[in-house]
């Protein structure tokens, strides 16, 4: 989870300018088409990023379902100061089939007169991911032959854990899952890199955790990372985050990293009365 010396995004959505119909039932300022389709919106709320004590970044997200399509599509937004004093926008849409296999995820970032956009598209017929990263200045293509059931990493928490989802959960062992991610920042330096990353299961009933003064359950998970790709020493120890999963589509409640980084939910509304 990159990209996160952010500071809070504002959650007043941006006025429609005409042309394709944006949801009017966000709260987000991005500009989110269905086209045709009208999903229904299941969630809403927003993380808080805390390091030392100090809240650094704040997260916005949506989570619509269209059950006519069978998809789950998740939107979130965030913005930073950067050390230049320029502002950062990252905005993430991340759209799954019912068996939480990603379909399409697009990252857009955006940094005074720098402008990214990271398209990941899936062809389930040839198990076959097409990655695309334009800037002003170039534009590059990938492809990547993968698994039925894989995950694409992106700087949102509340698609972090979405491969949680993907297969069945076997409580008495460590779970294994395929991971697709992208170092590139401004301009492409690396083709997207591909790991194996382990989901164990720490506790056996709920944990009862505290955020913003109430009381909620969640389930403690650990998430154990192979860096080995990462040009980590050979005898490094996996990285480690701590996962308390709420049980509303597969948002974490909690992350906790070995550098003492929380990242928590300030707020989560659950609108799906069906749930």
């Amino acid at each position: 989870m990159s990209d996160k010396d952010k500071k809070p995004a504002s959650n007043s959505p941006s006025p429609d300018k005409g042309g394709k119909s944006k949801d009017s039932n966000s709260d987000l300022g991005m500009n989110i088409d269905f086209g045709s389709s009208k999903p229904k919106k299941v969630i809403r709320g927003a993380f808080q990023y805390n390091l030392n004590g100090n809240i650094y970044c704040e997260e916005n997200f949506e989570i619509y379902r269209d059950k006519k399509e069978m998809l789950i599509t998740y939107f979130s937004e965030s913005m930073s100061r950067v050390s230049t004093g320029e502002l950062l926008k990252i905005s993430v849409e991340y759209q799954v089939t019912k068996d939480y296999v990603p379909q399409k995820v697009i990252v857009k970032k955006d940094l005074g007169k720098e402008k990214v956009e990271e398209i990941f598209k899936f062809d389930s017929k040839k198990n076959i991911l097409s990655y695309t990263f334009k800037n002003k200045r170039s534009k590059h293509t990938q492809q990547v032959n993968t698994s039925p059931r894989f995950h694409v990493f992106t700087p949102s928490a509340c698609t972090s854990i979405l491969f949680f989802l993907s297969k069945k959960f076997d409580a008495t062992s460590k779970n294994i899952y395929f991971v697709i991610s992208s170092k590139n920042q401004w301009e492409y330096e690396h083709p997207v890199d591909s790991k194996m990353v382990a989901l164990e299961k720490i506790s056996l009933t709920s944990d009862t955790i505290k955020i913003g003064g109430q009381e909620v359950q969640a389930v403690h998970y650990k998430l154990i990372e192979d860096n080995k790709n990462e040009g980590a020493a050979k005898d490094a120890k996996p990285a480690t985050i701590q996962v308390f999963l709420s049980r509303h589509y597969a948002v974490p409640y909690q992350l906790i990293a070995e550098d003492g980084t929380i990242i928590q939910i300030k707020y989560l509304n659950n609108l799906d009365d069906e749930e």
